[in-house]
C-alpha cells in the first residue's frame, strides 16, 4: 500500500511541522537550543577529522616522510582540540535531555492532553477513534517521535557535512571511490526505509496483541474479579487465551525475524562489495607510487569515515521516517473532528430548566438505531424516572442531553432552545451528573466533592450530611482532608462500593445545577439506603430538572413521571399510578421487583 494511502500528511508535512515546534522551542529559550546542537554538531565532524589527519602524521613519521617537531606540534593541537571538543560535548549533554523532555511535554504532550480535555466524548469512547488516540501517545517515546526530532537533525547536518568534507578529500586521490560510495549508500538508504515499513506494520500487529495480553494480565491481577476467578477456576478459561496470544506473538516475531535476517544479509553484501572495490583502487593506486603509505592510511581511513555516514544518514532518514508515522498518527488525532459549531455562551446560569426531546433517534455506528423517535417533556422542576431493562437505551438518553453525542434525527430543546446552539463546554454548566462508571481523583474527600479551590464549608457539610457519609468522615483522622487512592498516598484512604457513590451523589448536590442526571446512583447500595438516598434526593431536588435513570423501580415512587423505554422506544408515559393502572410492561417489571421485597408470597409463603 501506497505511503499516501496510509497517512494523511506528506513526509515532508509531517517533518515540517515537527521542525516548526523545534525553532519555537529554540525561540522560547533564546536560542539555547541550536547552541546546544551546534556543541554535537562541530566536534563530531571536526573530531574523526583531526584524528585521521594526526593517524597521517603518525605514520609519515615512521616513514621519515616528516620530522618529529612536525609530530610534536600535531600532538599539542589535537589535544587542545580535543579540550576544546569535550568542553563543547559536555555542554551539549548537560542541555540535550533537558530540552528533548521540554520539547516531547510542552510542545507534543500539552497539545494532546488539551485535545483529550476539549475533544467529543464520542472520539473517547469510539473504539476506531480511540485506537489513533492510542497510536498519538507514540509520539512522547524517548526513542522515537518528538524524542528523536532534535537528534536527528544534529545527525542529518553532522553527516551531511562530514559526506561534503571527506567526498572532497577523497576527490584528490580517487573520484571513483566517490560514485561507490554514493552507490552504495543509496541502496542502504532504500533497504533501511523497507525495513522501517515492515517495522511499522509489525508494530501495529505487536500493538494489537499487546492490548489483548495487557487486558488479561490486568484482569488476573485484579482484586475485583479474583474472587471471581478462584471460586470458578477460571484459570482453565484464561490459560488457552494466553496460549493463543503468545503463539500469534511468536508468528508475528518470526515473521519479523525472517524479514530483518534477509535484509541484514543484503546490507552485508553491499558492505562487501564496497569495501572491496575501495581497497581495491587505493592498492593500485599505492602499487603505482601514487600514495605514500601516510596517504594510504589516511585515504582509507576518510573513505571509511565517509562511507560509515552514509550509513548513518540512511538510518537517520529511516529514523526521521518513522517520527514522520507517528507524527502523522499523532496529528490525526488533534484533527479529529470535534462539534465546535455551537459557540453561544451561558452569561447566566437559569434557575430552573425545561428539557424537550423532539423525535430524536441516534445511532452509534450510522445503521442501527439505538433509540427511536423519543418525544417528551421534562417541565422546570420535574423529576423523571427513565426506567427500562439494561441496554434500552436510558444512558444512551441522557448522553444525547449532556451533548456527549449529536441525535442522528431530531433535537433537544433546553428552556425552548435547541441544545445544540450552545458551546459545549457552557452546556455542562447546567447539569450536574452521577454515572454508573465510579471516578474519584487522587485529592482529599473535600476537593473530590466541591471540585474547587475555595471551598464553601457550610454547603460542603451539608452535602455530606444529605449523602450520608458524616459519620464514616468522623471517623478519618483528617476528616475531610483525607486523601484518596492510597496507591499514591500512603495516608490515604479506600472507600467502600456504597461510599463512593455517597461522595459522587455529594458532588452531584454540590455544584446546585439546574438540571440533575442519577444514572443508576445507588447500584452499590442496599435497598434501605438506597430508600433513604431517593428520600433525601427528593428534598434536595426542589426546583430542579432531574432526571433518575434505573432498571430498578425505587425511584419511580417520589417522581413526578414515570418513562418507560424498551428496545430504544419509549412505549409508556406516566405517573407511577397511571403506569400500574395500565397493567402494561412497566407494571410487570414493577412487581417482577417488589416480589421479591414483599414479606409474603401470594399463598401465605412468608419469605
Amino acid at each position: 500500500m501506497k505511503e499516501k494511502e496510509k497517512t494523511k500528511y506528506t513526509f515532508w508535512q509531517n517533518t515540517k511541522y515537527c521542525l516548526d515546534m523545534l525553532r519555537q522551542e529554540n525561540r522560547d529559550y533564546d536560542g539555547k537550543v541550536y547552541r546546544t546542537m551546534l556543541c554535537k554538531i562541530i566536534p563530531s565532524i571536526l573530531s574523526p577529522l583531526a584524528a585521521t589527519v594526526m593517524l597521517k602524521v603518525l605514520v609519515d613519521t615512521v616513514t621519515g616522510n616528516i620530522s618529529p617537531e612536525v609530530l610534536a606540534t600535531a600532538v599539542l593541537a589535537f589535544a587542545v582540540l580535543n579540550i576544546i571538543f569535550g568542553a563543547m560535548q559536555k555542554y551539549h549533554e548537560m542541555y540535550y535531555y533537558y530540552f528533548v523532555n521540554r520539547l516531547r511535554f510542552d510542545y507534543f504532550e500539552n497539545r494532546f492532553l488539551a485535545k483529550n480535555l476539549s475533544t467529543d466524548y464520542e472520539n473517547l469512547e469510539n473504539h476506531e477513534k480511540h485506537k489513533i488516540l492510542l497510536k498519538a501517545e507514540r509520539m512522547f517515546g524517548n526513542a522515537d517521535g518528538a524524542g528523536a526530532i532534535i537528534n536527528s537533525c544534529c545527525q542529518v547536518i553532522i553527516t551531511f557535512s562530514g559526506i561534503s568534507a571527506f567526498m572532497a578529500i577523497i576527490a584528490l586521490a580517487a573520484p571513483l571511490i566517490i560514485a561507490i560510495a554514493l552507490t552504495a549508500g543509496i541502496i542502504n538508504l532504500f533497504l533501511c526505509l523497507i525495513i522501517a515499513k515492515d517495522e511499522i506494520k509489525f508494530f501495529h500487529a505487536l500493538s494489537s496483541n499487546n492490548e489483548k495480553t495487557y487486558y488479561l494480565a490486568w484482569e488476573t491481577t485484579n482484586p475485583r474479579p479474583a474472587k471471581d476467578m478462584k471460586i470458578f477456576n477460571m484459570v482453565s478459561w484464561f490459560s488457552p487465551l494466553i496460549d493463543l496470544l503468545i503463539l500469534d506473538k511468536k508468528i508475528i516475531l518470526n515473521r519479523m525475524l525472517k524479514r530483518y535476517s534477509f535484509f541484514t544479509f543484503l546490507q552485508a553484501l553491499l558492505v562487501l562489495l564496497r569495501d572491496g572495490a575501495t581497497f581495491a583502487i587505493l592498492i593500485h593506486l599505492y602499487s603505482e607510487g601514487k600514495l605514500t603509505a601516510g596517504d594510504f592510511v589516511f585515504y582509507y581511513s576518510v573513505i571509511t569515515g565517509a562511507v560509515n555516514w552514509i550509513t548513518t544518514i540512511s538510518n537517520e532518514i529511516n529514523m526521521i521516517y518513522h517520527s514522520h508515522l507517528w507524527c502523522d498518527d499523532f496529528r490525526k488525532y488533534l484533527d479529529l473532528e470535534d462539534d465546535e459549531k455551537a459557540v453561544e455562551i451561558i452569561k447566566e446560569v437559569p434557575a430552573k430548566c425545561e428539557i424537550e426531546f423532539q423525535n430524536v433517534s441516534f445511532s452509534y455506528d450510522g445503521k442501527t438505531d439505538v433509540i427511536k423517535d423519543f418525544n417528551f417533556k421534562a417541565s422546570a422542576g420535574e423529576k423523571v424516572a427513565i426506567v427500562g431493562m439494561n441496554g434500552a437505551g436510558k444512558t444512551t438518553a441522557m448522553k444525547l442531553l449532556l451533548g456527549f453525542y449529536n441525535p442522528t434525527k431530531g433535537k433537544i430543546l433546553i428552556n425552548g432552545k435547541d441544545a445544540g446552539s450552545l458551546n459545549k463546554k457552557e452546556r455542562c454548566k447546567l447539569f450536574s451528573a452521577v454515572f454508573q462508571d465510579i471516578f474519584t481523583m487522587p485529592a482529599s474527600i473535600e476537593k473530590n466533592i466541591a471540585l474547587c479551590e475555595d471551598v464553601d464549608r457550610d454547603k460542603l457539610n451539608k452535602v455530606i450530611d444529605f449523602a450520608g457519609l458524616g459519620e464514616k468522615i468522623e471517623s478519618l483522622p483528617r476528616g475531610v482532608n483525607t486523601k484518596l487512592h492510597n496507591d499514591l498516598f500512603p495516608d490515604a484512604v479506600e472507600l467502600s462500593g456504597g461510599e463512593t457513590q455517597k461522595l459522587l451523589l455529594a458532588r452531584a448536590i454540590y455544584k446546585e445545577a439546574p438540571i440533575m442526571i442519577l444514572d443508576e446512583p445507588t447500584a452499590a447500595l442496599d435497598p434501605i439506603a438506597e430508600n433513604d438516598i431517593y428520600t433525601k434526593y427528593s428534598e434536595i431536588t426542589k426546583g430542579r430538572t432531574s432526571f433518575y435513570i434505573s432498571h430498578r423501580l425505587a425511584s419511580t415512587a417520589f417522581c413526578d413521571k414515570v418513562i418507560f423505554i424498551k428496545d430504544g422506544e419509549i412505549t409508556e408515559t406516566g405517573t407511577h399510578k397511571e403506569l400500574m393502572e395500565k397493567k402494561g410492561d412497566y407494571y410487570k417489571m414493577y412487581y417482577m421487583q417488589s416480589y421479591y421485597y414483599n414479606e409474603e408470597i401470594s399463598g401465605g409463603e412468608v419469605l
